[in-house]
């Protein structure tokens, strides 16, 4: 079993920036997973490509996603029962419908289900290491998969594979997955471009306005500045659309401040 154990904290004053901060990972997990990074990985800025409760909980979203940061990236899962596993995989993640592995030795998975990150890199006994399917995205190979997670993101499962000596990734073989996180490493003369094309990535209406209005709990946004902003965009839409029918039911002078108010309203926040 190829497994690295409880590596020496590093600083955690000494991370390198993220773009924000990780739902599934703590700055302990992250000393210990930015530790185990190759040595060209360490020191880039983490910028998070792809996550569930931002993003379109789709496995082909997360493929289109991740061709916009090549290179190593680190795919993190959290299941319902609280384990946090995943691997180090190399972007941009190109599916097929043949059994076409991708991947290099630089590759690994890992886990916290013994309380704090172990990591397990590959045996040498085959290079299963990343397999995208158009169904599935599986890590490691041989007789089972390290890491399988189906084409909804909703559920996967972990077993012993070849590629890695690695065991059980979860808690149990089968899970329920939580959140998932692709996160991308940059260097800090790329971090302002690559952050400019994940706002291209914006969500549709559902995830940014409906939803947190339904269910107020729900991660949609990382920051409470990006909820009020669309949500005071979509109010005025929707005042746009009310008062302007009422104006031309019955157009007169008197009424055209009615017209203009939620238009005025609405621009600041375009």
């Amino acid at each position: 079993m190829f497994a690295e154990w409880y590596k020496p904290d590093f600083p955690s004053d000494k991370l390198p920036k993220m773009s924000e901060p990780s739902q599934l990972m703590t700055e302990n997990t992250r000393s210990d997973l930015y530790v185990a990074l190759p040595v060209l990985s360490q020191g880039k800025k983490w910028v998070l490509l792809y996550s569930t409760w931002r993003h379109d909980i789709s496995l082909s979203t997360l493929y289109r996603i991740s061709n916009l940061c090549p290179g190593l990236s680190l795919l993190v899962v959290g299941d319902r029962k609280g384990a946090v596993f995943g691997g180090l995989v190399e972007a941009p993640l190109k599916p097929s419908t043949k059994k076409r592995y991708q991947g290099s030795n630089d590759t690994f998975v890992f886990t916290n289900t013994p309380g704090r990150p172990v990591i397990y890199r590959p045996t040498g006994v085959n290079r299963y290491f990343t397999l995208c399917s158009t169904e599935y995205l599986a890590l490691g190979g041989g007789n089972h998969f390290a890491l399988y997670l189906d084409s909804d993101l909703l559920n996967g499962s972990s077993l012993a594979s070849e590629t890695y000596g690695n065991s059980c990734l979860s808690h149990t073989q089968e899970f329920e997955v939580k959140e998932i996180e692709l996160w991308g490493f940059v260097y800090a003369s790329e971090y302002e471009e690559a952050i400019s094309m994940l706002r291209t990535e914006a969500p549709g209406i559902c995830r940014w306005f409906i939803l947190p209005l339904i269910l107020p709990g729900i991660k949609c946004l990382s920051l409470q500045g990006e909820l009020c902003g669309w949500t005071c965009f979509y109010i005025g839409v929707a005042a746009v659309a009310f008062v302007c029918s009422y104006y031309h039911l019955k157009p007169n002078d008197g009424h055209l401040v009615w017209d203009r108010l939620p238009v005025s309203y609405i621009i600041p926040h375009i």
